[in-house]
């Protein structure tokens, strides 16, 4: 069997924050108005969480990734230091426990907030007492981009966030909190409303799917093995037919241009293509075998041949008596943006990163979409005389997963698959099998192939 280790060295943007601090202000007993002075935080990062690094590997420390990425966000941390934020705030209690309704921002920093804080996160208590709820209309229009609410987080108040037309990132950690009536009204377009771990069904995810915002699970990263949404019986998946097209394999006239032909010579994803591909956004180790290979003096038939950059002039063909069924293709794979040096809660506030393609981050590589393309696509006469599989039954950790129903047509095809389905903690080990479940039989030979086989995915972060 042939295996192949890919490892590239990632590139990376990323945009430090600052952690919480708290300043002077009045306390506030009873039932009394006040204010406090917190800090805005733009990310949160794992500098913050020194019980979190204290724990990570010697080979990388935050402290030299964070020297690696340069004095660019370093300088953005630094001006943040001096900047204070006052909240004004109602103390209520509950059960005989006092804790705070914020009603907006304190009179002295009203109009400096009016230019916008980009990203906002309010703090997990004021003087003591847990911030529950969040007030009607306590923060409309002030410009912000993104908000990180505090863990027990109960109410948001009607429009509290109304007419923030940036607003994009909103993180509600306890998926049970109740959203009033226009909380979010006029944000952006494409907001994700992110929230923690919950059920399928929770208030969180109902309000986003209710108002046209776009909700997103930010599940704790408690360990590294992968997490699987498993349906009762395998899906059955179609695909979605595409042409080749001009990528990295291409001549100087059409050298990533794209642009689809027949006899193109590229197929799988653009981004895995130069001039950015994905050794650009993510450390790729890929482990990729078969049960079975035919023989050759060259391994022009070899599982290798799967891989997106070996193009059309190559193909897999298994090895085994008879026409292939029950012979299979075995993944092993291991995705990283950050090198693995912050594991296991290092992505608490990650909702406020962004990949490459805008989606958020949160510790997971989210595997999305499948090309394949169908027995040996070097041309046509090569590919009718061949065999081509015609079922596929894809499995995940070693369980079925979905049966992947392939077109006899020698053009790129795509399955998608179920958003949030398949996720891999980055740093962290998936495997995928493909068995041959059916075939198309050739004109030629008994032999069945495939020229390509190639999984994409979310969660990397990119520049």
């Amino acid at each position: 069997m042939k295996r192949i280790y890919l490892l590239f060295t990632a590139c990376i943007v990323l945009a430090l924050g600052c952690g919480n601090k708290q300043t002077g202000g009045e306390a506030v007993s009873g039932r009394k108005e006040g204010t406090k002075a917190v800090m805005p935080v733009q990310e949160e990062t794992p500098e913050e969480t020194p019980e979190e690094t204290t724990e990570k590997t010697p080979e990388v420390t935050p402290e030299e990734t964070i020297e690696a990425i340069g004095g660019e966000a370093g300088q953005e941390e630094a001006e943040l230091q001096g900047a204070d934020i006052d909240f004004s705030y109602e103390v209520r209690s509950e059960n005989g426990m006092d804790y705070i309704v914020l009603t907006g921002f304190g009179e002295k920093y009203r109009e400096e907030v009016l230019s916008g804080p980009e990203n906002l996160r309010i703090p997990e208590e004021i003087d003591g007492m847990p911030i529950k709820e969040i007030g009607a209309e306590a923060f409309c229009n002030i410009g912000v981009e993104k908000v990180v609410f505090p863990s027990q987080l109960s109410v948001i108040g009607e429009r509290a966030f109304a007419d923030n037309s940036l607003l994009q990132s909103i993180y509600v950690p306890n998926a049970d909190c109740v959203i009033g009536e226009d909380a979010f009204a006029g944000c952006s377009g494409d907001c994700f409303l992110c929230f923690g771990k919950g059920g399928e069904d929770n208030p969180v995810k109902e309000y986003a799917l209710a108002n046209g915002l776009r909700p997103f699970e930010i599940l704790p990263v408690e360990n590294m093995e992968p997490v699987v949404r498993y349906p009762k019986e395998p899906y059955v998946l179609t695909p979605d037919i595409r042409n080749f097209f001009y990528g990295e394999s291409a001549d100087d006239e059409h050298f990533c241009s794209f642009e689809e032909a027949d006899d193109a010579p590229d197929f799988g994803f653009e981004a895995w293509h130069y001039p950015c591909g994905e050794f650009c956004v993510g450390n790729i180790s890929l482990e990729i075998e078969a049960s079975s290979e035919l023989a050759s003096g060259d391994d022009r038939y070899s599982a290798y041949n799967l891989l997106y950059f070996r193009g059309r002039s190559c193909a897999w063909a298994e090895g085994a008596e008879g026409n292939g069924i029950g012979e299979s293709i075995f993944y092993r794979d291991s995705e990283s943006w950050l090198y693995g040096s912050w594991e296991n809660g290092g992505y608490e506030w990650d909702g406020f990163r962004y990949d490459s393609s805008g989606y958020p981050l949160d510790g997971y590589i989210r595997y999305t979409e499948i090309c394949i393309v169908n027995g040996y696509a070097k041309d046509e006469k090569t590919w009718e005389e061949n065999g081509r599989v015609k079922t596929l039954l894809m499995y995940v950790e070693d369980k079925p997963y979905a049966y992947l129903h392939l077109e006899d047509t020698i053009r790129p095809q795509y399955f998608l698959l179920p958003e949030g389905d398949i996720r891999a903690v980055d740093s962290g080990t998936i495997e995928f099998r493909f068995v041959i479940e059916e075939v198309y039989p050739g004109t030629l030979y008994e032999d069945t192939c495939l020229t390509g086989l190639v999984l994409d995915f979310r969660g990397r972060f990119g520049h």
